[in-house]
């Protein structure tokens, strides 16, 4: 009796982690023994989660090597090009934090100006 652990399971199936532990959930609602806790971690048997996703018993675990496979290449030069663009835009609002900043002080600098000026108020009341 092989036992997995969630993120082998994961793999396994090609089901998220969260599936992983619904049907856990399930299966110990019903009293089966199909997964200890040892500590913090879940140990799950591997065949209950063949016949639970109705999988090739044969079917091995596959680990891509990344410089080989085209799509995830694809997909770093992707994030590459992301990381560009925020770099990019982070610049941006950093300029347009600046600019702001500038247009706040000159805004409150015309505003002093203003209350500075004699109005009917200031006059009657002497200020």
């Amino acid at each position: 009796m092989d036992q997995l652990t969630i993120k082998q399971a994961t793999v396994l199936t090609g089901k998220s982690e969260a599936t992983i532990r619904r049907v856990l959930k399930k299966a110990l609602a019903k009293k089966q023994k199909k997964a200890i806790k040892k500590g913090n971690v879940w140990l799950i048997d591997k065949d209950f989660l063949i016949s639970e996703f109705s999988l090739d018993p044969d079917r091995q675990e596959t680990n891509r090597d990344p410089n080989n496979d085209p799509a995830i290449q694809a997909l770093i030069k992707q994030l590459e090009i992301k990381d560009q663009q925020i770099i990019e835009l982070n610049k941006r609002l950093s300029e347009a934090n600046i600019l702001q900043k500038q247009l706040q002080d000159n805004l409150f600098s015309i505003k002093q100006i203003e209350d500075k000026k004699p109005n009917i108020f200031r006059r009657l009341l002497g200020k």
